[in-house]
């Protein structure tokens, strides 16, 4: 059974700025990171839409400290809320990334 992918890949270098993302959640992400990875893994288990941006973490945009001034991946930034935790991401998923308990 193949299933449709529920996601959209940006590349952090190409954008002016934060991916804007009306309802779903957008995570940043980068390849090698086994946290971001584990989210990834995550949100497609559970089918959530979600937009992935690619962030190189030798050469950070700048604009990339607005979405979390730690500059670290992953981060997932729903209804313009950020949160950088992987396993409370994972436990929360998208639509639920609101809900009480998964406050950031």
């Amino acid at each position: 059974m193949q299933s449709a992918r529920t996601f959209n890949i940006h590349h952090a270098a190409d954008l002016t700025g934060p991916v804007q993302a009306s309802g779903k959640p957008v995570l940043y992400t980068h390849t090698l990171c086994p946290y971001a990875q584990r989210v990834f893994l995550a949100l497609l288990y559970k089918a959530v839409p979600f937009e992935l941006v690619q962030v190189e973490l030798s050469n950070k945009p700048s604009w990339y400290r607005g979405v979390n001034p730690r500059g670290l991946v992953p981060a997932v930034v729903h209804e313009g809320k950020a949160r950088t935790e992987s396993l409370d991401l994972c436990r929360c998923g998208g639509g639920a990334l609101s809900q009480a308990g998964c406050a950031a």
